[in-house]
């Protein structure tokens, strides 16, 4: 029993070294882009690092917007409508613009 419970020490312990080597690589391999990105970035005119640095931001804050929209599609505080009292769309059965009538 002794020689079973050591075996699974020692298969845990080796087990954690490879974990933390892993975790180890992972950061080297982050903070190496970091600093590849950061060469880039003052390496370039400053015009151009703004524009890449604003171009970035624009499109995350539009992503996170456009994410929050598509979940609430109501504004804050409008209730929502009884059912059977939303209007057709446009070009359904019942309301079809003039183009498309059959004369």
């Amino acid at each position: 029993m002794l020689h079973v419970t050591s075996i699974t020490a020692t298969t845990a312990i080796l087990l954690l070294l490879l974990l933390l080597l892993l975790l180890l690589i992972i950061i080297i391999i982050i903070i190496t882009i970091i600093i590849k990105t950061t060469i880039v970035l003052t390496t370039l005119p400053m015009s151009t690092t703004t524009t890449i640095i604003t171009t970035i931001t624009l499109e995350a804050a539009s992503e996170l917007s456009s994410r929050y929209v598509r979940k609430s599609r109501r504004p804050y505080g409008v209730p929502r409508p009884p059912p059977g009292s939303v209007a057709p769309r446009a070009g359904g059965p019942l309301n079809r613009p003039p183009e498309a009538e059959v004369v």
